[in-house]
């Protein structure tokens, strides 16, 4: 059965009708025409309610009377007087529903209709604001907002644009029903609106905007007074905002996080910048076209990085990834239909002129704990795309040229402090303080600036001495210097790192090829093609390693990098949803040019190499309590993907193992590590450590699982599981370094270091 085909013609007509036909009896030719709609609707549903509206008008043009029927009735007759009552008013036709209604003549029908609106609103208040020509676009929010208004009678001429249609997933805070599916979301709003007021003057525009029907939607025959843009698209967005200030346009936007409200008044201030400069200078054609995830970092700045609410924060990074698209609830576009329509009517009437947000936050009013509502008149326009430290875009410049006496001096001592400082530390922490006393060196750990989840038992310390302790000796032999070694000279291993003790070399100066790379070494977090890597550099990497005794293995296989990705962002995703994980790493994280300079530690953001679109995303999974209800819901398989495509732009993935040998092994396997990474600096190879999974999987194997939750013993289990499945990891071997090698462009900036002024105790 063709269902389709059995449908009458009509109904497609009915679907496509938006607006009313108002009949006046009074004039022949709409008489006979109101005749032929009666004789051709068959369904035709009359409703005449005409006396009663006179009984109401009655009584409201004599409120403090207190009528009696009889003398309502009277009244009535007195105010029709020789007219026929169904002549008198109008007959309103709505042909998407086949009613017709009885209705009052346009001035005492608006008179009856927003009587209770006095003295909200004076009459003569709502005679200016039935003068004025709103424009709306975006259909969802504005819809509601657009209701509101012809509730309310603020606006008698409309402008209502979407080119959507009613989805199903609009059902959830939109007022609409199951039988308009499939229609233009503009031509709903257009038929509520005028269900309401048969009389007002409403113009839909159901193509995108854009070029020419833009210049007719804001300045057609009747120029906007007022435009609500609620539309989804920011290309659109700014662009409305580029015309509307060129026309001297206010600019109201509903956003229902948080019951945040935009007003730009580009009618008092021609040359405000949009959205108060928080996108920065942009114009709207450099938007046109991008993704989801080149928008975020505009989204973001739009909704209020700072101002987000936590299960928001936790919902942009899953927009089309776990989500359809922008979380949206009916109480929050109720909320809009509400401040809207009343901060028009303000602006339209001249009783409010700022611009700025402002904030309606209804869960942070009405909580157990009460927040304040925040006000935000002039936000913070910052960059989008903060600056770089100065000194974090230099190139580091170290002496090693020197000769003393048979004494080793305080400037020799120095030069091989700053070679030994440049080395890697989780996190950039740089735990450690050197004193030079009586001819030694001691190098100390500062516990505290490593204590993390990651450091168990102290062994990523370890490894960041072992690397310091070879730049030292790099440093010395290119100094001519020779020193003896002893690791763990106090009675307490975890204090006194190692020992060195000086002499001259008799024999003419052997400098290590590795010594030039130790200033140039440095994290690249570049992202670019897998290239493969020859024998030559491969072997290079290896033999560098086997030169301290560690074992280096090297992942160049197309499949089993790809197994790596998966487990690495399934690792990266854990570290995120984990509280402690997550706390550790973004206390690392160092966001501005001046948090780098005055800390001289952590991760600098801009050694990240993030995209805009990348950065705002890291600000929004910064947010613990959004990570939180992220891993409640079971959401996050996006917080994998960064790590996922460092690893598709590896060359190889090299893991670095050594005997158990506990604190031993692992100062070996740093200095193993160090010269590694120096072997890849020489042959411009990007080198970027990505080691936290192995260390969790450290305190998983030799730890029983200190520190972590019963989920996260299983979740790691599986994927050590997984991760022997890739590499060879004996019983009797302990994992020191994950790393990626790649050919990449050189990274931006470097992470900048302590002074050594700041770390070297010297006599005197």
């Amino acid at each position: 059965m063709n269902l389709r085909s059995m449908i009458p013609e009509t109904s497609d007509k009915k679907n496509e009708a938006w607006q009313p036909v108002i009949y006046d009896l009074n004039d022949e030719e709409q008489r006979f025409a109101l005749g032929e709609i009666i004789r051709r609707e068959k369904a035709l549903i009359f409703n005449d309610p005409l006396h009663d509206q006179l009984a109401e008008l009655v009584e409201v043009l004599e409120p403090g009377s207190f009528l009696m029927p009889a003398e309502i009735s009277e009244r009535i007759r007195e105010h029709l007087g020789d007219t026929n009552p169904e002549y008198y008013g109008r007959w309103v036709f709505y042909p998407w529903s086949g009613q017709m209604v009885h209705v009052l003549p346009q001035h005492e029908f608006r008179r009856l209709r927003t009587d209770r609106n006095r003295y909200k609103i004076t009459e003569d208040e709502q005679r200016q604001l039935g003068e004025f020509c709103i424009g709306i676009v975006g259909m969802s929010a504005g819809r509601s907002i657009a209701i509101t208004m012809a509730l309310e009678g603020v606006g008698g001429t409309f402008y209502l644009a979407d080119f959507d249609e009613l989805g199903l997933t609009n059902l959830n805070r939109l007022r609409a029903g199951v039988h308009e599916l499939g229609i233009n979301k503009a031509l709903l709003t257009a038929r509520r609106m005028f269900e309401i007021d048969p009389y007002l003057d409403i113009k839909i525009f159901r193509e995108r905007l854009g070029g020419e029907n833009l210049n007719s939607f804001l300045g057609g025959e009747c120029p906007v007074d007022l435009l609500v843009e609620e539309c989804d698209d920011l290309f659109i967005k700014v662009l409305l905002r580029e015309h509307a200030r060129e026309q001297g346009t206010p600019v109201v936007m509903y956003t229902s996080d948080r019951g945040l409200l935009d007003v730009e008044r580009f009618d008092l201030e021609p040359n405000r910048p949009v959205f108060h400069g928080l996108i920065g200078d942009v114009e709207a054609e450099t938007l046109r076209g991008l993704n989801v995830r080149e928008k975020t970092p505009y989204g973001l700045r739009i909704v209020g990085e700072k101002t987000i609410s936590t299960r928001m924060r936790a919902s942009l990074p899953e927009i089309k990834q776990s989500l359809s698209g922008w979380p949206q609830l009916a109480s929050g576009t109720a909320l809009g239909s509400g401040i809207v329509p009343d901060v028009a009517r303000r602006i339209l009437l001249n009783s409010f002129t700022k611009s700025g947000r402002f904030m309606v936050d209804v869960e942070g009013i009405v909580c157990d704990k009460r927040i304040p509502v925040e006000t935000i008149l002039e936000p913070n326009a910052s960059p989008l795309d903060e600056p770089i430290a100065p000194e974090a875009l230099t190139s580091v410049k170290l002496q090693t040229d020197m000769r003393g006496s048979d004494d080793i001096k305080a400037d020799e001592v120095i030069a091989m402090v700053e070679h030994g400082v440049l080395a890697p530390s989780g996190g950039n922490c740089q735990p450690w303080t050197f004193e030079f006393h009586r001819g030694k060196l001691l190098a100390q750990h500062d516990v505290a600036r490593s204590k993390c989840l990651l450091d168990f038992e102290n062994t990523a310390s370890y490894l960041t001495f072992g690397a310091a302790l070879e730049n030292i000796l790099l440093a010395a032999g290119g100094m001519g210097i020779e020193p003896d070694i002893r690791l763990f000279p106090g009675q307490r291993i975890g204090s006194t790192m190692f020992e060195l003790t000086f002499e001259r070399c008799g024999q003419p100066r052997t400098i290590d090829p590795l010594l030039p790379q130790v200033p140039r070494r440095i994290t690249n977090r570049n992202l670019g093609p897998r290239q493969s890597l020859n024998e030559k550099a491969l072997d290079a990497l290896v033999q560098a390693a086997s030169s301290r005794q560690t074992r280096l293995q090297l992942c160049t296989d197309p499949f089993e990098l790809d197994e790596l990705g998966a487990i690495l962002g399934a690792g990266e995703r854990f570290r995120l949803l984990t509280r402690t994980t997550h706390q550790e790493m973004f206390e690392e994280v160092r966001w501005t040019a001046g948090e780098v300079e005055r800390t001289r530690d952590g991760i600098d953001v801009a050694t990240l190499e993030l995209t805009a679109a990348d950065l705002a995303a890291m600000k929004l999974v910064s947010s613990w309590p959004a990570m939180r209800f992220l891993g409640s819901i079971g959401g996050g398989k996006v917080l994998e993907r960064p790590m996922k495509d460092t690893v598709d732009a590896a060359s190889a993935v090299g893991l670095m193992t050594v005997e158990r040998a506990g604190p031993d092994g692992f100062f070996r396997g740093g200095r193993a590590m160090q010269r590694v990474w120096l072997t890849a600096t020489a042959m411009d190879l990007a080198f970027q450590p990505i080691t936290p999974l192995i260390f969790l999987f450290a305190r998983l194997s030799h730890g029983n699982g200190t520190g972590l939750t019963p989920i996260g013993i299983r979740t790691l289990t599986d994927l050590q599981a997984r991760f022997q499945k890739v590499f060879d990891i004996s019983q009797a071997r302990d994992a020191v370094m994950l790393f990626r090698v790649a050919r990449a462009a050189p990274p931006r900036a470097r992470s900048l270091r302590r002074p050594v002024s700041d770390v070297l105790t010297l006599p005197n």
